[in-house]
């Protein structure tokens, strides 16, 4: 009977011994990992729903992305349209004093169309050197399209030659022409301005959801230290109060062992 009872201590003893050690390993690798949650079935509905906030991460993450490098296309824009409207302005003065019926002589006239001309030819290269991502994002600020909303022509016709240059050009059609182009070159660069305001307040909002889900997700499948470091200190108690039980139970059947072994005094 006491044989009964000593295998019954044994196997709790080992049953709870084991149950201790995967509760202490559970614990460390969770200490380990910072994770809660390291495979499905420590939690498999927590597993699905931090799997599902992740993909929601991921997501965000790319927007955030794609905006960041729309700012950066439109400060391109920005940059370069700020150029070509100081450069009309430019041209601007130039057709004001070439406008002038006092004291403008044919030689200044001419000086001032050479001028236009290097002018003009910046604007192109302007608009056909800027790029983003191999994208010539500035097709519509060129001599050619500048003023062509004016119904009348376009900058490209202020060159040497042409019927609005500033030596015996129509100066007065020329001076609509040019309102029309600034008009546009300024439009433009407005609405570079406008577009990344746009883009900066949609990464907040885009940032703060990335902030949430994140949040979110922790919640899950994040490790509490405090409580996986009480549940290891515990677990490892456990084990030792496990094994001090089975040793006292193999010495108490050893000294039984014996006692029957050992020779009984004659009498």
């Amino acid at each position: 009977m006491a044989s009964g009872l000593s295998s019954t201590s044994a196997m709790i003893g080992l049953r709870m011994f084991s149950e201790a050690s995967r509760a202490a390993n559970r614990a460390m690798e969770r200490l380990s990992t910072g994770k809660r949650i390291n495979r499905a079935s420590d939690d498999p509905a927590g597993a699905i729903a931090a799997t599902n906030l992740k993909k929601q991460e991921c997501a965000v993450a790319d927007l955030i992305k794609g905006a960041e490098r729309e700012i950066t296309r439109q400060a391109s824009i920005d940059g370069s349209s700020s150029v070509v409207v100081d450069l009309v302005g430019e041209l601007q003065t130039l057709l004001t004093q070439a406008s002038s019926q006092t004291g403008t002589t044919d030689e200044e006239r001419r000086a001032y169309q050479m001028q236009a001309d290097s002018i003009l030819q910046s604007i192109d290269h302007i608009a056909r050197t800027t790029m983003f991502n191999r994208e010539q994002i500035l097709g519509g600020l060129d001599t050619r399209a500048l003023g062509r909303s004016s119904g009348i022509g376009t900058l490209a016709e202020f060159i040497s030659g042409e019927k609005y240059n500033l030596v015996d050009g129509d100066l007065e059609k020329a001076q609509v022409i040019l309102d029309n182009a600034r008009e546009h070159a300024i439009g433009v660069q407005a609405g570079a301005g406008i577009r990344t305001n746009q883009l900066q307040s949609q990464i907040r909002s885009w940032n703060s959801e990335l902030e949430n889900t994140g949040s979110a997700r922790s919640m899950i499948e994040d490790a509490d230290f405090a409580k996986e470091s009480a549940a290891l200190a515990r677990a490892q108690v456990l084990q030792q109060a496990s094994l001090f039980a089975l040793k006292l139970m193999g010495e108490s059947e050893n000294s039984t062992v014996l006692s029957l072994l050992s020779p009984k005094p004659l009498k």
